[in-house]
């Protein structure tokens, strides 16, 4: 295949993209061929099955899609100490994920940022993966996926969260009686898809989309939480004014 068509992989997650892409079809983040003669400012290291130049920083090869968790560093020569933390990531990613050649799943297309201008944290994170880990110090309840969950499954790209609309049609459709087991069972399944999110939310919203660093995730995620809970005392607000005026006006 000339070298003009071959494919080119992407640094940070290692999928599969078409040559002449400026985007990762999966991650969003920028691919690119290195060139040897004019060094990025973070430097090139050799891929270790291929010896093709990379970024210093990239998990995988741009050209073979192997782990360069054995990368030789070309420039410069001495690592600092911002390097050797992203170094030790990368062998970390390396033993917890399979070296392996990986073709885009479809989905949506993901936007990043150019990689020139990420810090090691944003780079060391493997959000919008499916097989992505949660970071320990992200586990916890979501209330906001609790509290609204059609609303925040939607902006967070939890789809499975929009299963919870058969409780909001449980009480809009007008069962026969003789369904009204049906409606008890919508109710139920509404109810418990609620709880799942609360649980599961941060888990399932950090692999569903790409998130800058796990501090941009939990800003996003606390302002969730403080809307979540606007909208819950506003709604409690308005049943109560709404059947206090029913009452009066019976």
């Amino acid at each position: 295949m000339p070298e003009e068509k071959r494919p080119i992989f992407c640094p940070h997650c290692g999928t599969r993209n078409k040559h002449d892409a400026y985007m990762c079809d999966r991650c969003g983040e920028r691919v690119y061929r290195p060139c040897a003669d004019q060094p990025p400012p973070l430097g090139l290291a050799a891929c270790g099955k291929c010896s093709a130049a990379n970024e210093a920083h990239a998990f995988y090869c741009v050209d073979c899609g192997g782990s360069m968790a054995s990368a030789v560093r070309m420039s410069p020569e001495k690592a600092t100490a911002t390097d050797q933390v992203v170094e030790s990531s990368r062998a970390a990613e390396s033993v917890r994920k399979p070296d392996r050649q990986r073709t885009a799943p479809e989905g949506p297309d993901l936007r990043g940022a150019d990689v020139g201008r990420q810090t090691v944290s944003e780079v060391a994170n493997n959000s919008g993966m499916p097989e992505a880990e949660l970071p320990e110090s992200l586990r916890g309840f979501n209330w906001g996926a609790f509290l609204v969950p059609v609303i925040w499954s939607a902006f967070n790209r939890v789809w499975i969260g929009m299963l919870t609309w058969v409780g909001v049609l449980a009480l809009l459709i007008d069962f026969p009686e003789r369904l009204e087991w049906l409606r008890m069972l919508l109710l139920l399944v509404s109810f418990g898809l609620t709880v799942y999110l609360g649980f599961k939310g941060n888990e399932l919203a950090w692999r569903s989309k790409r998130w800058r660093s796990a501090e941009h995730f939990t800003r996003v995620q606390r302002n969730w939480l403080w809307a979540s809970l606007i909208v819950t005392i506003a709604l409690f607000v308005y049943f109560y004014l709404t059947g206090q005026q029913g009452s009066s006006a019976s």
